[in-house]
């Protein structure tokens, strides 16, 4: 008999199963190559419960016959102006065909240094359209939270929203597909943190991820990856 928790522990691959039974068999491609391109919360998503780590097991469920190669390029600490500097070393020279681009934390703030919103948006699109000028595609991630308490409480949403709203801006601009990950954190904080925590839900310290936020940002990302262009 299957137990009440194994059914839990298994929902993220049953999710998969489920939703590429419904899609075209041809979204990737035998060969490719995927790119996780960012600071610290990309860092650790190719530990044992991390995003990476979850996507890499579901596309293999997906897709057993096609060698799909997924790569963490994350850096602590790492901002916008950072990725720019390491964009040839760390994606580039690897020849990607999809690059997954997840920054706006560490700009937002790291040690009490910001980076200005119009340095931030010319930095990320440049960063984009350089990746598909080698002909990779790319998929932008907005910043999600910094502390878990219902909206506007917490210190830095505000910003969040800023840094969002234009990673959305620059997605639209340069032809790329987006996960809108701070709606998709906002949303789920709205219905589970009954008790207005400011973290534990889905960050282990209100920035980086505990497992359910991996498996929420796992999800999105496989639904995004798996689709249409847009």
């Amino acid at each position: 008999m299957v137990s009440f928790k194994g059914l839990l522990q298994n929902t993220f691959l049953l999710f998969v199963l489920f939703y590429t039974a419904q899609i075209q068999a041809n979204t990737l491609k035998n060969g490719d190559t995927i790119i996780f391109f960012g600071d610290s919360i990309t860092a650790l998503g190719v530990t044992k419960t991390g995003y990476i780590t979850l996507l890499n097991q579901a596309i293999k469920k997906a897709y057993p016959r096609k060698n799909i190669t997924l790569i963490g390029a994350g850096i602590s600490g790492n901002t916008v102006i950072d990725l720019a500097k390491r964009l040839q070393r760390d994606v580039l020279q690897a020849y990607p065909d999809l690059v997954v681009v997840y920054t706006g934390v560490n700009d937002i703030w790291l040690a009490g240094r910001t980076i200005p919103k119009q340095q931030f948006s010319q930095q990320l699109a440049k960063i984009v359209w350089q990746i598909k000028k080698k002909g990779a595609d790319v998929i932008l991630v907005t910043p999600a939270v910094m502390g878990e308490r219902h909206y506007g409480e917490n210190r830095f949403d505000k910003a969040l929203d800023e840094y969002a709203t234009m990673t959305k801006n620059i997605a639209k601009q340069t032809h790329s597909r987006v996960v809108d990950l701070r709606k998709l954190f906002i949303s789920y904080i709205k219905r589970h943190n009954v008790n207005n925590q400011s973290m534990g839900l889905l960050t282990r310290d209100a920035v980086h991820f505990n497992e359910e936020g991996n498996k929420l940002l796992a999800r999105a990302l496989m639904k995004v990856i798996l689709d249409a262009q847009p």
